[in-house]
């Protein structure tokens, strides 16, 4: 009878931990671009497990419209906070929202958006990216190497991008076979290089000067091949991984937001500063 208390506790526990994503099974990703040629519509999954800490984004795609909404998960298995941004060009407006802090939401025209972005001073890790870097690009880098079809997830051709700064490394992984409207994802991905299309997949690290590579590093293509997959074998391990590309109909709903557990804002009092931390400002 205890033997058979036991074996149900541990099961018990296995599933718990499964459900909140700690599972170290490998999941092969959904993909589905049969059209790599026509604007993306659909749905996007990625992952990223890091310290018992999961964080997931979620982009909801049509022509001229994205969502794209993150959310946070500690390693007690509690649902945390989640942000996310709607950039809807048909009604010219962009919506910002955040439980880092409070429940509250904000809206800007694209054009007065952009304009916050242009501030230095405007704290658009914390509203986006609220919980880490994962997703983010350095705001002042030097691109170091440059390799298309570097990879490829089942049938999802992948370039491989190095950038640096004084003390970061940021290598990611984008694809131009996600078609979508260049101008609304750099409004998502702030800073994001030119050279960049879709990015999917990121690792970050210090930059200690001694284990840099650039497109002048004396490597053969197998050499090059090689250093990629150990990149990319380095994220599958934190499991920072694509789950799902699936095209398909996007219900218009998903541009708007009309959460009632969250209190709209003036964009100004969104957030008051970002140094130090953030801090939510009054209506």
């Amino acid at each position: 009878m205890i033997r058979k208390l036991c074996s149900f506790l541990l099961l018990s526990a296995l599933c718990v931990l499964n459900s909140c994503g700690f599972s170290s099974e490998t999941k092969t990703p959904i993909i589905e671009l049969s059209d790599a040629n026509e604007p993306f519509v659909g749905k996007i999954v990625l992952e990223n497990i890091e310290n018992n800490t999961k964080t997931e984004v979620t982009f909801h795609i049509d022509v001229n419209s994205i969502r794209r909404e993150q959310t946070h998960q500690g390693g007690e298995g509690l649902l945390g906070d989640k942000a996310g941004i709607i950039v809807n060009y048909e009604k010219d407006e962009v919506i910002l929202y955040n439980t880092y802090g409070g429940a509250k939401w904000t809206i800007y025209t694209i054009e007065g958006y952009k304009n916050a972005l242009a501030i230095d001073t405007f704290p658009y890790a914390p509203i986006v990216t609220s919980y880490d870097y994962t997703y983010s690009f350095l705001d002042d880098y030097t691109t170091n190497a440059n390799k298309e079809n570097a990879l490829k997830i089942k049938s999802l051709q992948l370039d491989y991008k190095l950038y640096s700064n004084l003390s970061i490394r940021q290598e990611n992984f984008d694809t131009d076979e996600i078609k979508v409207r260049r101008e609304m994802i750099a409004l998502v991905f702030p800073n994001m290089p030119e050279n960049v299309h879709f990015p999917l997949l990121f690792k970050v690290s210090k930059n200690i000067g001694d284990n840099g590579i650039d497109d002048k590093t004396n490597l053969s293509e197998k050499g090059w091949k090689n250093k990629i997959n150990q990149v990319f074998n380095e994220l599958s391990i934190k499991e920072n991984k694509v789950k799902s590309i699936q095209r398909g109909e996007v219900n218009p709903s998903l541009f708007k937001f009309e959460d009632t557990d969250f209190i709209k804002t003036r964009p100004e009092y969104f957030f008051q500063t970002y140094s130090g931390g953030s801090s939510w400002g009054d209506d």
